[in-house]
């Protein structure tokens, strides 16, 4: 099937290797991937339950932090910033291929897990330039052992070991509201 632009011509659509999104209205099940850390406030914990060294590079507003290495079985402890906060996670110390743990604070909290920088490329778009993204998530860190965001006391945001999981993070460019 050869895609067809969607989106004022910005993104190729269906993306190759790609399942449609899927509209259910039913709450996934809470997994038991990880225990889920008691968590320390005024603290953003990030545990390495791999196999491998990550990288995190902290980008909060529009100020880039030195990357840190997280080891194997490790914890990276950081304040809870006042602001957007995007932490980029990476198998390498380039971050290439990031999965983003993003998060806010205003009068609210508000998180989440983004894929999108961390799959495979198909291809580019001929008139913007933009990646064609496809299915491959094993640039993804942690995606093969599975990923989890929240605390203990509240619902996490959570990918089963090596699932498809896009009511839980953001596998797509596109906005279709």
């Amino acid at each position: 099937m050869v895609p067809k632009e969607c989106c004022n011509g910005t993104v190729p659509w269906p993306l190759p290797g790609q399942p449609y999104p899927v509209v259910d209205n039913v709450d996934p099940p809470q997994l038991s991937i990880f225990p889920r850390p008691i968590t320390t406030p005024g603290k953003f914990s990030i545990y390495n339950f791999c196999s491998y060294d990550i990288w995190i590079e902290p980008n909060v507003g529009s100020k880039i932090f030195k990357k840190e290495r997280v080891v194997a079985g490790g914890k990276l402890d950081k304040p809870i910033y006042l602001a957007a906060v995007n932490f980029k996670v990476s198998k390498s110390e380039d971050i290439t291929q990031p999965v983003q743990i993003e998060y806010s604070v205003t009068d609210s909290v508000y998180f989440d897990l983004s894929m999108i920088d961390c799959l495979g490329i198909e291809g580019r778009v001929a008139s913007t330039g933009k990646p064609i993204r496809n299915g491959n998530t094993s640039g993804c860190a942690g995606h093969e052992a599975g990923l989890q965001l929240g605390n203990a006391g509240t619902w996490s945001w959570q990918c089963a070991p090596r699932a498809w999981c896009d009511d839980q993070a953001y596998f797509y460019e596109v906005s279709f509201s």
